[in-house]
């Protein structure tokens, strides 16, 4: 079974935007996501999947350059940039997890 860990992030949040991007305690917040995400003993690929917006470019050059894979697709259709990663990444099974929770849990995950 392949698990594949879909994070979906966008820097074009209503009340706070860049908030992914935002420093928590020397890090961007989705550093801690990404981290903690990619600790799960069950999760055999993560994947960022963020939009086709030019405001997403700095995530997800960030997300890629920590080796994670990135999707991007319409940013209006949340949906569809989750599955469509899913489908991309190869996935039987798939954990949706929010770029806003720097403290989800692997234990939980897996």
């Amino acid at each position: 079974m392949r698990t594949v860990a879909v994070v979906q992030a966008r820097m074009g949040s209503n009340r706070f935007p860049g908030k992914v991007m935002c420093d928590l305690a020397g890090r961007p917040l989705i550093d801690w996501v990404l981290s903690r995400v990619m600790l799960s003993a069950l999760v055999d690929r993560t994947v960022l999947a963020t939009t086709d917006s030019h405001l997403d470019d700095a995530l997800a050059l960030y997300a890629a350059g920590l080796g994670v894979a990135v999707y991007r697709g319409d940013e209006n259709d949340v949906l569809g940039r989750v599955a469509s990663a899913a489908d991309e990444a190869g996935a039987e099974w798939v954990v949706r997890v929010c770029a806003d929770s720097p403290f989800v849990d692997p234990g939980e995950i897996d």
